[in-house]
């Protein structure tokens, strides 16, 4: 038993609703690029790839976890905003396989710029 209040943390229940926490609380910290944003919160859902929670789900508690300017940014890039697109568009733009999206492409738009924050 962990030293937790008497609770076996390792339960799976416990588990996935830890994990659905950290998802529905998940936040930008600082002045993190919009790919380095995307790659914590895939590190999140990355040891319980079985979290049962719908696409569209996740793309809203990554979407409410930017900052007002960053969510600005991603809105820009999809036609009718991020959250009217798959999930698998998205994670393809923003793992950064789509080439004008790439992170050492001249077009790289997802690093910070001098006018936001």
């Amino acid at each position: 038993m962990d030293d937790h209040y008497g609770y076996h943390t390792d339960h799976p229940l416990l588990k996935l609703l830890n994990l659905r926490d950290n998802l529905l609380t998940f936040k930008q910290v600082g002045n993190e690029t919009i790919q380095q944003i995307w790659l914590k919160f895939q590190s999140t859902l990355q040891p319980f790839p079985s979290h049962g929670m719908y696409d569209k789900t996740l793309l809203e508690c990554f979407y409410w976890g930017l900052g007002p300017e960053k969510r600005s940014i991603v809105d820009r890039f999809f036609e009718g905003g991020m959250l009217h697109q798959p999930y698998e568009v998205v994670a393809t733009l923003l793992d950064g396989r789509y080439p004008p999206f790439a992170e050492d492409s001249p077009n790289y738009p997802m690093a910070n710029s001098e006018d936001e924050e």
